[in-house]
């Protein structure tokens, strides 16, 4: 099945920009081919993958942009995995908040949907862990059989009974013996704020109606430990929306209301209606809103022109704490009442675009379900859903506030990158070095003295699939670390950084057979690259001491993928015998084939790849002639080097 995923055009200029897009890859379409960005305001692009007649295995391509308006194109990566089995499962949302007040009621359980890319029945099995605070997070049921049509919905619960006020972290292990991208990792975090807080909940915070005069019912739930009162106000169609309660305004600690809501069809044109239910708390001051849809269409002659996105679990304006998950549940129905089906996309995007983007993933029956990585704020998140087969579109704005919290490290997006090319969006390697870049990392600088490296540096760690990886810097805002050499190919694998007892939200990266990054001169990945002159090794290939057409040079990488023979991560390279590369690879200097000579780890170091060419002796010469590696057949980053 094709897959789709919108993506935000941003114009921070001042005037509209007329573009141009294009695909590097026949599996990969964009449309639409040009279009107009406004000024200060995203357009949204559709990426299109389809995956058919391609093997098993991680592949890439880039999507261009460029506009006779900027000086240079705008270049976006796109990585598409293909694992060798017939299941993946996935675990939404990726990352749970739940808040609560010392002394007060416990908050409701949230849910997680558990689904799987299978043709059959799929087991699974869930569990609970907590970096502090004891066993305060569990999970029911514990395990399960899902059907591709029947996706489980497990309840996440907390018991706050005997936390102090504080952040506390938790995370959900969700595994299947036959998924190749088991297990999937789900970040929860507990705000218990102090007994004096007042925290009111709403649910739902979104509401469509379908069909006939039907009931739908909010509640709102007093969290604190002191009572509170709740009035409500109904806006728009109020003609067609009755909201009637028959309980008191005083909401007692720990109780709820209930407000029941009517959308009554009868009589009414086809079309669409609206209406917003607005609470105000007697404890807070700010007023918040549930948004609630009428779809009237006679379902015989309708035909759909749009479609109506609305998120059913935040009611508006949210409010997160910066580092910590907002789940996030999606209904998507067309303006005929029919929900959405899988092969379209729910896309979020950020306000201001600096927030970033992020996807939902379908679960059923118009259902989608994921997570904001809430990496800055206050933003406001529209959501984008696109049926391409149908060619219809519709959106939904929902406004937020974020509080800062010191010390939750936050990874920043696109932020997984190889230490060698710097690129955003590419697959990283097994046995690559890797940078991660964001914020609230670890105190202070490490590096650690010495050979084997170690998994923690000043009290943090980076995780992939809950797995520590060997670490060689860390920093407020940066990570380097080496991926185990037996890291399986071809998955879409879960990051996440952990400082002492706090852990940032899971960053999804995949991992091919290789991803080969060039070291260069400057660290920025471009431009000259780290190769000596294999007759002279202590000098680089500079202008000012280009290698002969002819001679050997050595090129100094990452991520050139396994090896033939065991070595740990972290560790030092062999001498005897060496560790060479097993994929398939390639290297072209000035775009000429160059003769490999050796490419295997280099001795004494860890994660260092070195790849020994004769320099064509058809290569033109320069100061700057390109040299691209190949491996897996994966290309690496743009360098240069000096050839005479």
């Amino acid at each position: 099945m094709p897959l789709t995923r919108m993506v935000a055009v941003n114009n921070p200029g001042g005037a509209a920009l007329l573009y141009n897009a294009a695909s590097t890859a026949s599996w990969l379409t964009v449309t639409p081919a040009s279009g107009t960005a406004p000024a200060g305001s995203p357009t949204m692009m559709r990426l299109r993958v389809n995956p058919a007649g391609l093997d098993p295995g991680t592949y890439t391509a880039q999507v261009t942009l460029s506009s006779s308006g900027v000086a240079s194109p705008a270049p976006l990566q796109v990585t598409l995995s293909i694992s060798f089995g017939s299941q993946l499962l996935s675990a939404e949302p990726s990352g749970l908040t739940f808040t609560a007040v010392q002394g007060g009621a416990a908050p409701l359980p949230q849910r997680l949907y558990i689904t799987g890319a299978a043709a059959n029945t799929f087991f699974w099995e869930a569990s609970a862990s907590t970096l502090s605070g004891g066993d305060w997070l569990s999970v029911d049921p514990p395990s399960d059989a899902s059907r591709p049509d029947s996706p489980s919905a497990a309840q996440v619960r907390v018991n706050t009974s005997s936390l102090a006020p504080g952040i506390y972290f938790g995370e959900l292990r969700v595994s299947s013996p036959g998924a190749d991208n088991s297990p999937r990792l789900v970040n929860v975090a507990l705000q218990v704020l102090p007994q004096a807080s007042a925290v009111n909940t709403i649910q739902p915070g979104g509401m469509i109606f379908t069909g006939a005069a039907t009931r739908q019912t909010i509640r709102v739930r007093n969290l604190g430990a002191t009572a509170t009162t709740v009035n409500f106000a109904v806006a728009g169609d109020t003609n067609i929306f009755t909201v009637t309660t028959a309980e008191g305004r005083n909401i007692g600690p720990g109780q709820e209301r209930a407000f029941d809501v009517v959308a009554t069809p009868a009589g009414l044109t086809a079309g669409v209606y609206r209406a917003r239910i607005h609470f105000q708390f007697g404890n807070e001051p700010q007023i918040r809103a549930v948004d609630a849809v009428l779809v009237a269409a006679e379902a015989a002659t309708c035909t759909p022109t749009r479609l109506l996105p609305m998120v059913m679990n935040q009611a508006t304006p949210f409010a997160m704490t910066i580092g910590l998950p907002l789940p996030l549940e999606v209904q998507v129905v067309d303006d005929c009442g029919n929900p959405m089906a899988a092969g379209g996309s729910v896309t979020i995007a950020g306000n201001p675009a600096a927030a970033g983007t992020a996807a939902l993933r379908y679960v059923q029956n118009g259902l989608w379900a994921g997570a904001w990585p809430a990496r800055g704020g206050p933003v406001g998140l529209t959501f984008t859903a696109d049926d391409p087969s149908r060619n219809l579109q519709g959106t939904v704005t929902l406004g937020g506030s974020g509080s800062t919290s010191a010390n939750i490290p936050v990874i920043a997006e696109g932020g997984l990158v190889s230490a060698a090319s710097l690129q955003a969006g590419g697959p990283l390697a097994p046995g690559g070095l890797i940078s991660a870049f964001g914020a609230n990392f670890v105190d202070g600088q490490w590096i650690p003295p010495a050979l084997p490296l170690p998994s923690v540096l000043g009290n943090s760690r980076l995780m992939m699939s809950g797995a520590d990886t060997a670490l060689f810097y860390a920093g407020a805002g940066q990570m380097n670390a080496q991926l185990p050499y037996d890291a399986p190919p071809n998955v879409v694998r879960q990051f996440a950084v952990q400082s002492g007892t706090r852990r940032s939200h899971y960053v999804e990266m995949p991992v091919a057979l290789a991803q080969p990054g060039v070291f260069t001169f400057d660290q920025s990945g471009k431009g000259q690259a780290i190769v000596v002159d294999g007759a002279n090794p202590a000098l680089i290939a500079t202008p000012a001491n280009p290698v002969a057409r002819g001679g050997v040079a050595v090129i100094y990488a990452e991520g050139l993928g396994a090896v033939n023979q065991p070595v740990v991560a972290g560790t030092a390279a062999p001498v005897d015998p060496l560790a060479r590369v097993v994929n398939t690879m390639a290297v072209t200097i000035g775009g000429r084939p160059a003769q490999v000579l050796f490419a295997g780890l280099t001795p004494g170091f860890t994660g260092l790849y070195q790849v020994n060419v004769t320099v064509p002796a058809d290569a033109a010469p320069g100061n700057a002639v390109p040299v691209v590696v190949t491996v897996g057949g994966q290309a690496s980053n743009a360098v240069t080097m000096a050839v005479r």
